[in-house]
């Protein structure tokens, strides 16, 4: 049976390889699916831009229906984007699947999807959000420390930081959120994944350090109740913010989502994530961030 797996993933990952190396010669926008409230269609003022990236092996439909993305974007008239990774993965640096091995460009492909959509809508440039959920959190992470130029916050979902070679110094705002008993991106780090990809993660208290530190946060206060532990960390450079959510005992799940109404612990179902990244996110603009633009450098 073990022989049988075994020879199943190696025929699934150089297929995907393949297919990936295809995919990954065309430069072009990932595709993607649209939200835009009726209400924003009939304004004429500029409104804010969310861009949610789903995790791996799923997709852009999974992540909206999941999250409910849309029913606040109704409440708070603002446009969602729902990108689509390209064999389901994204490449976030050390994961995940075809993407990484194929080497594409995410960071690129997302920040031209920003580009395009703020040619296209009428965007508030100042309020554009990059959320992320699993692998997808991974990619947010990602943009935020290598090209976080036409984002004002980010928000991490059970995903993870790669450190990496490219960082740009300009202070993000982020909102973190893990589960302790994750198996598939562990929150102390180490080997996880699914039953046909498995991989190393880093630990949720890395991502939180790093970003406290990159932001220069000085204040800090602190929440806990019988299902998480939460960390606000205030007065960084130029307004900057990090929130962090540790939810104790929390799955691999979107807490407060679909999945996590149906096959998440009790504390998964105790708070709803996407009002939580959408109360800090939409207090975040990026102009009251550096005005002067800073590219990014090799260590």
């Amino acid at each position: 049976m073990m022989k049988v797996k075994t020879i199943m993933r190696v025929l699934l990952s150089a297929t995907l390889l393949l297919l990936a190396k295809e995919a990954a010669a065309a430069e072009r926008l990932p595709r993607f699916n649209l939200y835009v409230p009726n209400s924003v269609k009939r304004t004429q003022k500029p409104v804010p831009l969310f861009v949610v990236l789903h995790g791996g092996l799923t997709n852009w439909l999974f992540v909206r229906l999941d999250s409910g993305f849309c029913k606040r974007a109704d409440r708070d008239e603002f446009i969602v984007a729902f990108p689509q990774g390209d064999f389901l993965t994204w490449n976030a640096g050390r994961c995940c699947g075809p993407s990484l091995w194929s080497k594409k460009d995410d960071v690129e492909s997302i920040n031209r999807l920003i580009e395009s959509l703020k040619e296209r809508y009428k965007i508030d440039s100042d309020r554009v959000y990059l959320v992320g959920s699993s692998n997808g959190a991974m990619l947010a992470q990602r943009v935020a420390r290598e090209k976080p130029e036409q984002i004002a916050a980010f928000a991490s979902v059970a995903g993870c930081l790669y450190p990496g070679n490219v960082e740009s110094e300009r202070p993000v705002s982020a909102f973190l959120i893990n589960g302790e008993n994750d198996k598939v991106v562990r929150f102390n780090g180490g080997r996880g994944g699914l039953p046909i990809y498995r991989f190393d993660s880093t630990p949720a208290n890395l991502s939180l350090t790093y970003w406290v530190e990159r932001n220069g946060c000085t204040d800090l206060q602190e929440k806990e109740t019988s299902d998480f532990e939460m960390k606000s960390y205030t007065g960084g450079k130029e307004n900057s913010e990090v929130l962090y959510y540790k939810i104790k005992n929390g799955t691999h799940t979107w807490p407060g989502g679909l999945h996590a109404q149906v096959a998440g612990s009790s504390s998964d179902r105790q708070l709803n994530a996407t009002d939580l990244i959408c109360d800090f996110c939409l207090r975040q603009r990026k102009e009251q961030q550096n005005p002067k633009e800073q590219a990014p450098v090799e260590h």
